[in-house]
């Protein structure tokens, strides 16, 4: 017709928000206020932890990133070589894969890997002595 009508913006979102439940929201049905209230907390200060020396692990919004920066770093040719272990809550739930360079220089071309029990292993087809080592993976935890 033509009658106006108000809107009362705050029943309208309170109504949306907290009552509302007739959706399937992150795989289950529920509210929007209770998505909103299940979700992972959020780490804000962007505060890295320290797995080893030189390496470095930071988990946000469901991802990972590690990272490492180390120096004197010695790695056999042609095997791959745990340099680490994430604890649990920071694994993938199978094996992620990155590359990477190393060497004082960047000269040899190497693989990253983070498996699913946490082990960070490096593989380069040249050993290296006393080098450089620089990785960044980033990858989704398990659920």
């Amino acid at each position: 017709g033509t009658t106006a009508q108000k809107v009362d913006f705050d029943t309208l979102a309170a109504s949306v928000i907290e009552a509302y439940d007739g959706s399937t929201l992150g795989g289950t049905a529920q509210s929007v206020q209770d998505a909103i209230d299940g979700r992972e907390a959020v780490d804000t200060n962007g505060t890295y932890t320290t797995l080893s020396s030189g390496i470095y692990y930071i988990k946000k919004h469901g991802f990972v990133q590690t990272f490492a920066y180390k120096t004197g770093t010695t790695l056999s040719a042609n095997t791959w070589v745990l340099v680490g272990t994430l604890p649990t809550g920071y694994r993938p739930s199978t094996t992620v894969y990155g590359s990477t360079t190393l060497g004082n220089s960047g000269q040899l071309s190497a693989y990253v890997r983070v498996q699913s029990d946490g082990g960070i292993y490096l593989y380069t087809g040249t050993a290296m002595s006393s080098g450089l080592m620089v990785f960044n993976i980033i990858f989704a935890v398990a659920s």
